[in-house]
């Protein structure tokens, strides 16, 4: 076996390389713009990068089996499906989205490498016009939206991305240069910015996707003392029920979400039971019944209601392997490591109460958090005839 040594992309700081960046950056900034078209564009534009840096994102065969699976699974329920076009633009949705995950490997190749604070800036100033475009109003009463969305929860998401994006700029924790000490104060003001909106989306599934990751990578972390961990989680507590006191007028209730998921859950056992009704057809059966929204709240609702039982296991029986591909390397704990932890897990606590599977916006999102966690992996190993082909 043979070392995969990415030495030789270490000099990518002249123009070629900054244009490099900025377009594979574009895609995962933009991605929950109103209009997907953005970072539609700029996500194809990125294929021809894609292809020339592909010993960069090199994939280990368990995890291609695992993404095969996932594949296969969009396939076969789209062909079984009741609404084959309505499938068919989820699973090119699904296609699309598995761009982000080497998107993700090679932005984290460039920033592990090359600290050059000039594109961070500009990503960073992005970030910050992109806030300024999220909802604001009053906090206990309606939030307004200048027609960017209908829905809190929808904002919430958004802005959860957006933190999370603002904190790559901060993996050069004593870095000394003048483009990354612009980079960390316009960055701070975009990840500040964020979080006060944020907050006034009252969205609190989102609130809880943004404590509980980050207190759990801090339980785990050997490196930090019992003292610091008690101290760090107490405030978060604290602050946490301060949110829950002061800025939620939602109550403690589910929002009528019970609603939705025992509507789609009888639906399916009596009609759909073992196949499903397909491929991103949800919607299509929420607004024929009459159930009060567009979207499951729950991924592993969608998936049954999507593929039935059959399909439940089917995902499922992807998610081990997925997950066994991954928690059999050691990591480095740098902060892309952490923002792509966090953002994944975040993720997961934020479908189990909104978010739709079958969507570029939120397969995409997943992709790229997978794709930066996937690339901290401490020994990357090509066979050795493989190595030399490539």
């Amino acid at each position: 076996m043979e070392l995969l040594n990415l030495e030789r992309y270490r000099n990518n700081s002249g123009l070629i390389g900054t244009v490099e960046l900025l377009f594979l950056i574009v895609p995962i900034i933009t991605i929950n713009l109103p209009n997907v078209g953005i970072s539609s564009l700029f996500l194809f534009l990125c294929l021809p990068i894609i292809y020339l840096r592909r010993e960069v994102w090199f994939v280990e065969k368990d995890l291609k089996i695992a993404f095969l699976m996932l594949l296969a699974w969009g396939v076969f329920f789209t062909a079984t499906s009741e609404i084959p076009l309505r499938s068919v633009k989820g699973g090119y949705d699904m296609l699309r989205a598995a761009i982000l995950f080497p998107i993700a490997m090679l932005v984290s190749e460039y920033l592990r490498t090359w600290q050059r604070g000039s594109i961070l800036s500009l990503s960073a100033m992005v970030l910050i016009a992109l806030n300024f475009l999220y909802p604001r109003g009053d906090f206990h009463s309606q939030v307004f939206f200048f027609g960017y969305h209908d829905n809190p929860n929808n904002a919430a998401v958004n802005l959860f991305l957006m933190i999370m994006l603002s904190l790559l700029i901060h993996q050069w924790r004593g870095e000394s240069s003048r483009g990354y000490k612009v980079a960390a104060a316009v960055s701070f003001l975009g990840t500040l910015a964020g979080i006060v909106l944020f907050i006034m989306t009252n969205s609190r599934q989102a609130w809880v996707a943004l404590l509980i990751p980050p207190i759990f990578y801090l339980w785990v972390n050997a490196r930090i003392s019992i003292r610091y961990k008690l101290a760090i989680s107490t405030v978060a507590a604290i602050s946490f029920s301060c949110l829950l006191i002061y800025f939620n007028y939602k109550g403690v209730s589910l929002s009528r979400r019970e609603e939705i998921w025992f509507g789609l859950f009888s639906l399916t056992v009596s009609n759909h039971l073992w196949f499903g009704y397909g491929l991103n057809v949800v919607k299509d059966v929420l607004t024929e019944h009459s159930i009060i929204t567009q979207t499951a709240h729950n991924l592993f609702l969608e998936v049954f209601t999507s593929s039935g039982v059959l399909g439940l296991l089917w995902f499922l029986s992807m998610l081990v392997m997925m997950w066994s591909a991954y928690v059999r390397f050691e990591y480095k704990k740098s902060m892309l490591f952490f923002v792509g932890v966090c953002g994944f897990f975040g993720y997961f606590i934020m479908a189990m109460f909104d978010l739709k599977l079958s969507s570029y916006r939120f397969l995409g999102t997943y992709a790229f958090f997978l794709g930066l966690i996937y690339s901290q992996r401490k020994q990357v190993t090509l066979p050795l005839a493989e190595a030399h082909e490539r």
